[in-house]
C-alpha cells in the first residue's frame, strides 16, 4: 500500500519521474555524499520539478494546489484519527468475545475485523515513516507556491 505524498508525486508528474527523484533523494539522504551541504542531485529534482510546474497555466496550476491540499488534509486525518480505529478494533473485539455467539461466528467476526483493522494500520504506518516521500513533497510545494504567486504577480 502507498502512501498519500507518494500518490500525489506519481499522479502529478509521472511514476518514472517520482523513482528518478526517489533514488535521487536517497542517494542525498543516504549515499557516500549525505554530510555535504551542496549536492547537485537536489538542485536537479528541484529544477526538474519546477521547469515541469512552472509551463502549467493558472488553472492547472490551482487544481494541482487543490490536489496538494486535499493530500495534506488526507494524511492529517489518517494521523489524528488512528486512534478511534484502534479504539473500535479493541472494542469490536471485545464485544466478539463476550457475546454468546458460536465458534465460527467469532472466528469470522474477529477475521474480518482484523482484516479491516491491519489495513488501516498499514495505512497508517506506510502514511506515518515516509521520510523521502515527504521530502518530495515539501520541494513540490514549495515550487508550486512559488510559481502560483509568480503567475499571481505577472512574472
Amino acid at each position: 500500500m502507498s502512501n498519500v505524498f507518494r500518490k500525489l508525486i506519481q499522479k502529478e508528474f509521472g511514476i518514472e519521474n517520482y523513482y528518478n527523484y526517489l533514488f535521487r533523494y536517497q542517494e542525498i539522504i543516504y549515499g557516500d555524499r549525505a554530510n555535504e551541504l551542496s549536492q547537485p542531485q537536489k538542485q536537479e529534482v528541484y529544477n526538474h520539478m519546477y521547469d515541469f510546474v512552472v509551463h502549467k497555466d493558472k488553472e492547472a496550476l490551482y487544481m494541482m494546489k487543490n490536489r496538494l491540499d486535499n493530500a495534506l488534509v488526507l494524511v492529517a486525518s489518517i494521523r489524528k484519527f488512528f486512534g478511534v480505529v484502534l479504539l473500535s478494533y479493541i472494542i469490536s473485539m471485545i464485544i466478539l468475545f463476550t457475546a454468546p455467539i458460536s465458534s465460527t461466528m467469532l472466528a469470522v467476526g474477529s477475521l474480518g475485523v482484523s482484516v479491516c483493522f491491519f489495513a488501516k494500520l498499514s495505512e497508517y504506518i506506510s502514511n506515518k515513516h515516509c521520510f523521502l516521500d515527504a521530502h518530495l513533497f515539501k520541494v513540490y510545494k514549495d515550487i508550486l507556491i512559488m510559481v502560483i504567486d509568480n503567475k499571481n504577480k505577472g512574472y
